[in-house]
């Protein structure tokens, strides 16, 4: 009878465990839309200024063309890491929902959604 409530302890406890890192993975869902609307807002900033160099520049060869989209795709990836992490530690450890509030008028998410 003792090994049962033990048993029954330790799957108290699994459960618990699975329960909890399912919610934390269902509160990270609530940060996607977020994360991919500010990766697409600065790519598309990036994408902008780099048409925009390559026209001062004039003719680019091939290599160099592909050496200015690895650098914003580089300079993309460097300035969203920071973001995206706080987004999604933010939403899994609390819950905040705020924060993501913060981010999407913070870079004017919404606006941007809208005027499509």
């Amino acid at each position: 009878m003792e090994d049962r409530k033990r048993e029954a302890i330790k799957a108290s406890r699994l459960i618990d465990a699975a329960v909890i890192q399912f919610r934390s993975w269902l509160n990270s869902l609530e940060v996607v839309p977020t994360i991919v609307a500010l990766r697409n807002k600065i790519d598309a900033i990036a994408d902008a200024e780099i048409r925009r160099t390559v026209q001062q520049l004039g003719d680019l060869s091939d290599s160099q063309q592909a050496a200015l989209l690895r650098m914003k795709a580089a300079l993309a990836n460097k300035l969203l890491h920071y973001p995206t992490h706080f987004l999604k530690e933010s939403v899994s450890s609390a819950g905040k929902t705020g924060d993501i509030d913060t981010v999407r008028k913070l870079f004017n998410l919404d606006e941007d959604a809208q005027d499509k």
